[in-house]
C-alpha cells in the first residue's frame, strides 16, 4: 500500500506545505522584528546572532534525527 493512494488529490498536499511555509516564515520574521524593536542595542548583534546558531543547530539536529526515523518507519510491516 502506498501512501498517495489515500490523498484525493496532490495539490492538497501542496496546499498544506505552502501553508506551512507561510506560517513558519512568518514566526521567523516576527521573531527578528521582535529582537530588533525590543533588544537593547547594545546586545542587539548577539542576540540576532543566537537566534540565528539556534534555528540553525534546529534544523541540523532535526536532518540528522529524520534519517534513523525515516529508516525506522520504512521498517514498519505496512510498508514492507
Amino acid at each position: 500500500m502506498q501512501f498517495t493512494h489515500s490523498l484525493p488529490h496532490f495539490g492538497i498536499v501542496c496546499v498544506i506545505v505552502l501553508y506551512e511555509g507561510l506560517i513558519g516564515g512568518a514566526s521567523y520574521v516576527n521573531t527578528f522584528h521582535h529582537i530588533h524593536r525590543k533588544v537593547d542595542s547594545s546586545i542587539r548583534e548577539f542576540a540576532l546572532s543566537t537566534v540565528i546558531i539556534g534555528d540553525t543547530i534546529g534544523i541540523l539536529i532535526a536532518g540528522i534525527s529524520a534519517i534513523p526515523m525515516h529508516n525506522a518507519i520504512c521498517e514498519m510491516p505496512w510498508f514492507s
